[in-house]
């Protein structure tokens, strides 16, 4: 199917099939059945907090924030078997955002509800995990900013604020190949898309993509790193990922997904199409 929008046409390459926001960095995700977006903007809550490692030489300051690399926070690529035993559940209120975190093995809630709009909540949370991790953290947030993975958009125009993207095909390209099922889940996608062929994601470098009405533009591919090591939804089941994807896949290297942002606002919703130019 083609859309016209303005001048410009789009053809209709696939669906989406889930949509995923992560609240705090490293931690599992929540199923959202539609998000709402603006431009140059994420997901509306995704990766707000991240617990920073008091210890690192790098600053931070909530006023001015800057893209910092993940070695410096407590996630799944510094930690992820810690991270893999825990899973939480978030839910927004009148100005405030609420946590709940759970023992994903026997399914006990370990903490009381925090009250992540806090200072006092998110230190609680930092003081957990601080404990565990045997490591000094300090939970932060900033307006504005997203925790993310990637620097592309920050070198682009000082803004942190991505959407991750992974096609259902390449996952189950890469099932196929490592004898193992995986889900692309495990890769922490805010947006899963079902329909284009394997690997072509990496054609839409450079190019806007329609998803339902939100236009998009695609910026870079992601580098995996052991962050994925660990499949959070059975913290058993852990593959050295990159370096498979390097042996079965070297003509791709370590990459799978691609990262975009927000160029044209709107409601995504699943099922919406997914079109390229």
């Amino acid at each position: 199917m083609n859309f016209f929008i303005g001048v410009v046409s789009y053809l209709s390459i696939g669906k989406i099939e889930s949509l995923f926001q992560y609240p705090i960095k490293g931690f599992g995700g929540e199923a959202l059945p539609l998000v709402k977006l603006k431009p140059s903007a994420t997901f509306p809550n995704d990766r707000q907090f991240a617990l920073l490692k008091k210890n690192d030489v790098t600053t931070f300051d909530p006023e001015n924030p800057v893209w910092l690399h993940k070695a410096n926070f407590l996630c799944t690529f510094t930690n992820p078997e810690l991270l893999s035993t825990y899973e939480i559940s978030v839910f927004k209120g009148n100005e405030r955002l609420d946590l709940d975190l759970f023992d994903r093995a026997s399914g006990e809630q370990v903490l009381p509800t925090i009250n992540m709009s806090t200072e006092c909540g998110r230190q609680s949370f930092a003081s957990f995990f601080s404990e565990k991790a045997n490591t000094p953290l300090t939970c932060v947030t900033a307006k504005n900013h997203q925790f993310g993975n990637t620097s592309s958009s920050w070198k682009r125009k000082k803004d942190t604020r991505t959407v991750h993207i992974v096609n259902k095909a390449t996952v189950e390209e890469l099932s196929e190949a490592f004898g193992v099922r995986l889900y692309a889940s495990r890769f922490r996608p805010n947006i899963v898309v079902d329909g284009p062929p394997a690997w072509s994601e990496w054609d839409w470098i450079d190019k806007e993509i329609l998803l339902g009405s939100v236009k998009m533009k695609v910026i870079s591919k992601t580098v995996r790193c052991d962050g994925i090591s660990v499949d959070p939804l059975d913290h058993k089941n852990v593959l050295d990922i990159p370096n498979l994807l390097v042996k079965h896949f070297p003509q791709h290297g370590p990459y799978l997904g691609v990262y975009a942002t927000v160029e044209e606002g709107g409601t995504i919703k699943l099922e919406d199409d997914l079109s390229i130019t």
